[in-house]
């Protein structure tokens, strides 16, 4: 493009801007307290520990089994055991102090996928109908000293009014076939977790028990689904939360 071309064209851009900007007029407060739009707020995460994310839902939330594998204790939860942190002599290993509990070669993955999070009222809710607002108790909303404490009066029409924090899964769905004994569609949120052995290990000759694998595992963890790394959950309905 020629330096000649390229401001012809340049302030006929311009010149198009000005004329739509010329027509654009300022709102009033009235006016804007008229425009609608979409509230809400969708919240998704991903969390991977000692594990991988990759884009088949079989194969993530694996382990980093070049990493696990090669020690037990690579990969591992652990806490002390309150009130044992100076420790005992226990029978057969003299000098041992503080209590580890482990959770050896383990690894763990979550995600979960458009939590959504819109503003709403609670008359909005499914169960507002005739059949809720028969249960309404307007005692349940007053002080002890009987002063309603929601505006507009205890009734079921003000509770209705009420704006709320709504929690849902847009979409939600899932199903399962006994055939092949595979589940499809639980994907609102995703839970994989491994420890390989649990054990308490102690500190001992200038090793902390965090650092051990000397006393084996008497107990293992695996939460995953039959054909891949992650169990699914499909959550329906709503969770309406208010007076916040």
């Amino acid at each position: 493009m020629s330096v000649a071309r390229f401001l012809v064209l340049t302030i006929a851009s311009v010149s198009a801007a000005g004329v739509y900007a010329d027509q654009l007029q300022p709102l009033s407060d009235s006016e804007l307290s008229d425009v609608a739009g979409r509230e809400g707020v969708l919240v998704s995460l991903d969390y991977y520990l000692n594990s991988i994310k990759t884009d088949d839902p079989a194969t993530t939330g694996a382990s980093i089994s070049s990493y696990c594998s090669a020690d037990p204790t690579n990969c591992r939860f652990t806490w002390q055991i309150a009130n044992r942190e100076d420790g005992v002599n226990h029978s057969g290993m003299t000098g041992a102090r503080g209590e580890w509990l482990i959770f050896k070669d383990g690894y763990a993955s979550l995600t979960v996928d458009k939590l959504s999070l819109d503003a709403s009222f609670l008359g909005d809710a499914v169960s507002a109908g005739a059949a809720y607002t028969s249960w309404f108790n307007p005692a349940n909303f007053q002080d002890s000293s009987g002063t309603c404490l929601l505006e507009g009066g205890c009734t079921a029409a003000s509770l209705q009014l009420t704006p709320a924090l709504r929690t849902h899964y847009p979409g939600t769905s899932g199903s399962y076939s006994s055939a092949t004994e595979e589940s499809t569609g639980y994907n609102d949120a995703r839970l994989g977790m491994y420890v390989g052995g649990l054990a308490v290990e102690y500190d001992q000759g200038g090793v902390p028990g965090y650092e051990r694998n000397a006393q084996g595992a008497f107990a293992g963890l695996s939460i995953r689904d039959n054909f891949s790394e992650q169990a699914g959950f499909a959550f329906g309905g709503s969770f309406y939360m208010y007076g916040f």
